[in-house]
């Protein structure tokens, strides 16, 4: 059935009689208001809804993992060098098998099982390297769909397990007993007490920099442009500031001036 249209409405109200009472025009105008509505909303329900069903999408699972296995993790595999994970993901190998083998030791979820419909689930190798691939080249979730066969839900919860796990330890804000121990080693080693880090300024060549850059990014003694960065790390590798991209002729001196290494 067809709504009606604006045109009806209007003819409708024109129906009523000129010689009418006020109160009949009342009672006329109310009743066919009332009679519109109901075939208005009649005209909406009458009409069968389309069902909206969950899209499914089949995904070689089992092939993505093992093109993941020869290409970085059996005996042989594709890319031999040790250094090429690395390169590709910003990890280590032995890095990231850390964070495989602590993921399925502390979450049943990692560990791989059978799904409701009997099919083997993801491996964690899979899991891990769908947050290195997004991390490592700033980009969404949907990028694991090509090369892993992962829907983006999967990469977001392997990202959430794996802050969770090392937030303790890596993620929080310094305590009274972290700056304590580093104390206590560098006066035993350098016979240097109350010294907590080192801090360090140095220059990395820009090879990739803008043009219209160029001249705020480049010093007389530095032929290239380069970038300055300043870093303070402590005696276990622990980074605790960086700093860096500011531009002009830069030294040690008014880096540490306009980095906010004091305030941290």
């Amino acid at each position: 059935m067809d709504s009606p249209s604006s045109s009806d409405i209007i003819n409708r109200y024109l129906k009523i009689n000129e010689h009418t009472t006020d109160d009949e025009a009342e009672e006329e105008a109310v009743t066919s208001a009332g009679t519109l509505a109901a075939k208005y909303i009649q005209s909406i329900y009458s009409s069968p809804q389309p069902v909206l069903r969950r899209e499914y999408v089949e995904r070689d699972r089992e092939g993505a993992n093992t093109h993941l296995m020869e290409d970085y993790f059996v005996d042989s595999p594709t890319y031999k060098n040790s250094k090429t994970l690395r390169r590709h993901f910003r990890m280590s190998k032995r890095l990231f098998l850390r964070i495989d083998n602590d993921l399925e030791r502390e979450y049943d979820y990692f560990k791989k099982k059978l799904d409701a419909r009997g099919m083997l689930g993801f491996t964690n190798h899979q899991n891990c390297m769908s947050v290195l691939c997004v991390l490592s080249y700033r980009t969404t979730t949907d990028i694991n769909d090509t090369y892993l066969k992962m829907v983006a839900k999967m990469s977001r919860d392997t990202l959430g397990s794996i802050i969770q796990l090392y937030y303790e330890r890596y993620l929080k804000g310094p305590t009274w007993h972290g700056p304590q121990r580093i104390y206590s080693v560098h006066e035993r080693e350098h016979s240097l007490p109350s010294m907590i880090r080192s801090i360090d300024c140095m220059h990395w060549k820009w090879g990739n920099r803008l043009t219209a850059l160029r001249g705020q990014y480049i010093r007389g003694d530095q032929k290239v442009p380069t970038v300055s960065l300043q870093a303070v790390v402590s005696y276990d590798i622990w980074v605790w500031s960086a700093y860096f991209g500011n531009p002009r002729s830069n030294n040690d001196i008014n880096v540490l001036e306009a980095s906010p290494v004091v305030e941290d």
